[in-house]
């Protein structure tokens, strides 16, 4: 019924990803074509919508104590194409340029940028949907760093004489910094250190 008038819109994604029950030809898990007055004749809300079948997903990002913003908004389309993407997870655009969307990109360039930040990774420290920890981040903040930057190499540099009890974010910006070793300030010392 729905490829009579949809027809070119019911092309699977080469190269891509689609979403099953679109893939699957069943518009109506999702759809109420004669009876729905929610955007796109979605069948409900977009967040009780999604979560009827990604139930764990919305239940734990409903649960959360931090919730990204369009998920707490329950507006999953934001990010996610309902039907179809040439990127992973059905996302609308790539995931090193979807944060952009909304976070100014200026914000993250400085004398020295965090290299998943300048790569556009910002799930490697940040979970897009849910958290318990501040700012989204997907664990707490030492245990993140110290992922990366292993507490051995960090006690090499005198600067950093309890790193397993410090918080880098102390000292350093997760993101960006107009100063060598994303460093807040500059050192007192004038030496700013070899990027970490």
């Amino acid at each position: 019924l729905c490829v009579q008038c949809h027809k070119d819109f019911m092309k699977t994604a080469e190269g891509g990803v689609d979403h099953m029950p679109f893939a699957g030809g069943m518009c109506l898990s999702c759809h109420d074509p004669p009876g729905s007055n929610v955007k796109g004749m979605a069948a409900n809300a977009l967040g009780p919508l999604c979560g009827s079948c990604h139930d764990q997903s919305e239940k734990q990002a409903t649960s959360a104590r931090i919730r990204h913003k369009p998920v707490a908004a329950s507006e999953c389309t934001q990010c996610h194409s309902p039907h179809k993407s040439a990127n992973a997870k059905l996302l609308k655009i790539s995931a090193d340029k979807l944060c952009f969307e909304c976070h100014d990109k200026a914000d993250f360039k400085g004398k020295s940028t965090h290299a998943p930040v300048e790569g556009g990774e910002c799930t490697g420290c940040h979970d897009p949907h849910k958290s318990g920890n501040a700012k989204l981040l997907s664990k707490p903040v030492n245990e993140l760093c110290l992922g990366c930057h292993s507490a051995a190499d960090l006690a090499k540099n005198a600067k950093h004489p309890d790193s397993d009890n410090a918080a880098c974010t102390k000292c350093h910006s997760p993101h960006r910094s107009d100063n060598a070793a994303l460093l807040k300030v500059k050192a007192a010392d004038g030496n700013e250190g070899a990027a970490q």
